[in-house]
């Protein structure tokens, strides 16, 4: 003879209260639950398009009103390529710097657009700032809808990015080292702000996009403040 438990029979029955029939499956332990695609491709998809309408509108704006002569601070190029032309360009002179700016990475980035379009072009480094921030919008819009905001909201907010308002950082090739400050800043906070747990691989993906940021322009030191708040509030809310 066996010992009726009620509460286990119950549980058991596929009969439910009020007489539904339920089809209940349990997954076996240790199975992984399925992720839901729209997880990553709805975040991809807003991305693209931002990317994509950011770099349009800024090629638009620069292929009817560019021009392709030196301006202002664009002239400090040539002192650039000529002591890299003369084998004398060392690291203290990259390091140099410009008023209160250190754009050791936007030289390097003037100096590889040289070598690759074979001159000092203004217009090429407005392209390039061009795509630096179709990349800054997209990452932008990723991040965003992955943290469940509107695909809307985010694609509106990466739109404001490239914002004719500033035409003169768009159609200023010198202007390189702004949109890397920017670009590095929002890569450094999306860094810190997508993982679910943070990592020392987060911690230093962020410094390194941080320390981009910082010497692309002086105002990417804020980037440092900004992601250390970032992250101290994620760890406070996982303790």
């Amino acid at each position: 003879m066996t010992n009726h438990n009620p509460a286990r029979a119950k549980a058991d029955s596929p009969v439910a209260h009020h007489g539904e029939e339920t089809d209940v499956k349990l997954a076996p332990a240790g199975a992984r639950t399925p992720k839901d695609p729209s997880a990553f491709w709805l975040p991809l998809e807003v991305a693209l398009l931002a990317c994509f309408l950011v770099v349009g509108i800024q090629t638009l704006l620069i292929k009817h009103f560019a021009v392709n002569v030196p301006y202002w601070d664009e002239w400090s190029n040539f002192r650039l390529l000529q002591l890299y032309n003369d084998g004398t360009l060392t690291l203290q002179y990259l390091f140099l710097p410009h008023n209160e700016h250190r754009i050791f990475f936007p030289r390097l980035v003037s100096i590889g657009l040289y070598v690759l379009v074979g001159e000092n072009h203004p217009v090429a480094q407005m392209l390039l700032s061009a795509l630096i921030m179709g990349l800054c919008a997209g990452v932008w819009a990723f991040t965003l809808v992955r943290l469940k905001v509107s695909p809307w909201v985010a694609l509106l907010a990466s739109l404001a990015l490239t914002s004719p308002a500033q035409w003169e950082n768009i159609l200023n090739g010198f202007q390189t080292c702004f949109w890397m400050m920017d670009c590095s800043a929002v890569l450094a906070i999306c860094f810190v702000s997508l993982p679910v747990r943070v990592s020392w691989g987060t911690v230093a993906a962020c410094a390194v996009a941080c320390f981009v940021s910082t010497f692309s322009l002086a105002s990417g030191l804020v980037s440092w403040g900004a992601c250390g708040a970032i992250l101290a509030l994620r760890l406070w809310l996982d303790a």
